[in-house]
């Protein structure tokens, strides 16, 4: 059974920040297609990269030649605006198309505090969303990344398969501990996004394509191949 492929790319920063989510629930709340004609959504979020610096939004300087043809065969939501500068609320509003005086996140969450936090909490769960919408009419739903919405372990009833930091934020590019659908290890000597993205590739290659998929990759920053990564050494 063939799928098309309906790629969404969301590039945000504390200056403006490009929110499709609107669109996207739209989408998923029409009434449900025919098999067979259901796209696949690879809908990409990253953190601290803004859209303008990419070359399908017109940069003519830094050549980003896969993700130009990801937007040219998929979709470019360009009027439309979260009203947050930080990870946490966007990332609601992304998840729910509400805005942060609706769904009430209106900072990034303290990781200090998850120990006072329910062991299943997160800021959005009483709010219908993108991945519940879709894992209803049929999808595969994955996140792989950055959570940041509350424990390190988002609801069954939304995502079947997800990779995410075993805290909220990003503390450090490096030997960061993953919670990887519960299982817990520490991923050395890879920077997180290479590892995040390396989980999504692999997950492209291996899901069920009798169903159509919604995967969901977060990235902390942007990804640099080819041994662009170097840590200092201290």
């Amino acid at each position: 059974m063939k799928y098309s492929v309906l790629a969404t790319i969301c590039a945000f920063t504390a200056r403006k920040k490009l929110c499709w989510c609107t669109s996207l629930l739209l989408l998923s709340v029409s009434p449900i297609e025919a098999k067979g004609t259901q796209p696949n959504i690879l809908f990409i979020v990253v953190d601290n990269q803004p859209a303008s610096i990419l070359g399908t939004y017109g940069n003519p300087d830094v050549k980003t030649p896969n993700i130009d043809r990801l937007a040219t065969e998929g979709v470019r939501f360009t009027r439309a605006f979260a009203v947050h500068g930080m990870c946490s609320p966007t990332r609601a509003t992304l998840l729910t198309g509400l805005l942060p005086s609706q769904h009430g996140v209106q900072d990034w969450l303290d990781d200090e505090e998850m120990g006072s936090w329910p062991s299943d909490w997160n800021a959005i769960r009483e709010y219908r969303t993108l991945p519940y919408t879709l894992k209803n009419r049929g999808y595969q739903t994955s996140l792989i990344g950055k959570w940041h919405l509350g424990q390190p372990r988002p609801p069954d009833e939304w995502f079947d398969y997800w990779v995410t930091f075993n805290l909220g934020h990003t503390i450090d590019f490096w030997n960061n501990e993953i919670n990887d659908n519960s299982n817990k290890y520490k991923v050395e000597g890879q920077h997180s996004v290479d590892f995040f993205s390396d989980k999504a590739v692999e997950y492209l290659q291996n899901y069920d394509h009798q169903k159509p998929f919604f995967l969901m990759p977060n990235l902390s920053d942007s990804p640099r191949r080819g041994g662009v990564w170097h840590r200092q050494q201290s």
